[in-house]
């Protein structure tokens, strides 16, 4: 009888051991497929955020209707307009509390706040909140180069890293 034990027992033992194997990776395989299902998900949504962050980036472009530039060159001299300016930093900080801002970088945020600190600085206290008045040219070329670090890092983190720049910056 006990040869027949054995071999009983070792099938029951293995059928077991398979059952919680089978289990164990069934259970792995469900588990991968929500973790990918859940990030597929992320992705789809932190895109719909940067393109609708995106649409909001035209007024810190050089090719926006001039009327609607933060900063805009004429000739030598750089013109910032702090109405469009405020403008530009309020629909920022709406966007930033919607439910698309959660998917905002820690790094892109840092931009688009130093570039509002950058821009407030550059207002004189002689002149109104509201208004349109002349920087020097290092300012100028700082706040357009702080706007540009945005508009890069926005599509770099869409994953957009080799696509072709902005039809803005290639007529340079």
């Amino acid at each position: 009888m006990n040869a027949t034990v054995d071999p009983a027992i070792s099938g029951a033992i293995g059928t077991v051991a398979g059952l919680i194997l089978g289990y164990g990776f069934d259970f792995l395989k469900e588990q991968w497929k929500t973790r990918l299902a859940f990030r597929q998900q992320f992705a789809k949504q932190k895109f719909e955020a940067y393109a609708e962050l995106w649409s909001m980036l035209a007024p810190i472009s050089r090719s926006e209707p001039r009327n609607e530039l933060v900063i805009r060159k004429d000739g030598k001299k750089y013109r910032l307009n702090s109405e469009n300016m405020k403008r530009f930093y309020e629909r920022f900080q709406r966007f930033f509390y919607s439910k698309h801002g959660i998917f905002v970088s820690h790094y892109l945020r840092g931009l688009v706040f130093d570039s509002r600190r950058a821009a407030y600085a550059l207002i004189p206290e002689t002149e109104s909140v509201l208004g349109e008045f002349e920087l020097t040219r290092a300012d100028g070329q700082g706040l357009r180069r702080l706007y540009e670090d945005i508009r890069i890092t926005v599509r770099s983190e869409v994953g957009l890293r080799d696509a072709p720049r902005p039809t803005e910056q290639q007529g340079r």
